[in-house]
């Protein structure tokens, strides 16, 4: 009945846990089934980014998480290929800044672009750890994908 839907709804609601985060553990269990268990995991995340959904390639050696970010979608890619994977990456939007992050002894690079016709600006960060290639797309704040980088977990 809709009254105990509703009482089930507020019951899952009081949970001291957070349901996000145990289907984002299921999520690189199954992803490391493929990759290997030394998976670089996305431990902070900001307010109101949530993981949609997930992709997983067998044959190529691929997953690719999809967070939703406001109306964004924030993209981590990992993979097993060469170095020169970049997704048919055709970029129209213009380079302006490239910096790089430094996490526990780790370099991530990472590419700031200006969107033709709006003021937000596009990033993608790259970083390599134990033969798989990772890789952040997102629209979303400088700040926030910095604290993000700095907050991944290395296996």
């Amino acid at each position: 009945t809709k009254k105990d839907e509703e009482n089930l709804i507020n019951e899952l609601k009081s949970l001291p846990i957070n349901i996000n985060s145990i289907i984002n553990k299921e999520v690189y269990k199954e992803i490391a089934k493929i990759m290997g268990n030394y998976l670089v995991r996305m431990e902070y995340k900001p307010r109101g980014m949530v993981l949609k959904r997930y992709t997983i390639d067998k044959e190529q050696r691929m997953a690719v998480l999809f967070y939703t970010y406001g109306d964004e979608t924030v993209r981590y890619y990992m993979y097993m290929n060469s170095k020169d994977s970049s997704f048919g990456e055709k970029s129209v939007d213009d380079l302006i800044d490239e910096y790089e992050i430094t996490t526990n002894g780790h370099n991530i690079s990472v590419k700031e672009y200006s969107i033709k016709g709006s003021e937000q600006k596009r990033y993608i960060a790259d970083f390599e750890y134990k033969d798989i290639q990772y890789q952040i797309k997102g629209k979303l704040k400088r700040e926030e994908l910095d604290e993000i980088l700095k907050n991944l977990f290395f296996m």
